[in-house]
């Protein structure tokens, strides 16, 4: 009987060949801790909703959010702070937590940004997150702007 490396290994190859993936792309998908849109559509902040749904989802303390969302203990604890209800563990789409360290974007412009890259329009966006359209449009701006250094 196959040890489980080898059951890993050539699931790994089957994803290669079927999917043209590389070893890197295979990587993040390991690597990626997938948070649903709808659990930010609630009254939390973005990095709120996040360490919330990991501490719920995914049992992570606040050091291991910390690690993820790229915050100190101390800003995890804060973000934890906030009493938050019980965040869905389902979705049609996701964002992947990791986004959260990178600091370039607000929170807010990184949901924005990650569903406009999956395909959704601003009126679609607005409607998941349950935010008003013109909320979600200043934000698309605030990301073109920082992308592209001037006006979409």
């Amino acid at each position: 009987m196959q040890d489980w490396h080898d059951h890993l290994r050539e699931y790994i190859s089957f994803v290669r060949d079927r999917y043209g993936a590389t070893d890197d792309d295979i990587m993040r998908a390991v690597l990626a801790l997938p948070i649903p849109v709808e659990v930010f559509a609630t009254e939390l902040t973005p990095l709120q909703a996040a360490a919330h749904f990991l501490s719920q989802h995914r049992a992570l303390d606040a050091n291991g959010i910390g690690r993820v969302l790229g915050r100190t203990t101390a800003e995890t604890e804060r973000l934890l702070s906030v009493k938050a209800p019980k965040l869905t563990a389902s979705g049609s789409h996701h964002i992947d937590a990791r986004l959260f360290s990178e600091r370039s974007r607000s929170a807010s412009e990184h949901v924005v940004f990650t569903l406009e890259t999956q395909g959704l329009r601003v009126p679609e966006i607005a409607r998941l997150l349950n935010k008003a359209e013109p909320t979600v449009w200043t934000l698309h701006y605030r990301i073109a702007k920082k992308t592209t250094g001037g006006d979409e």
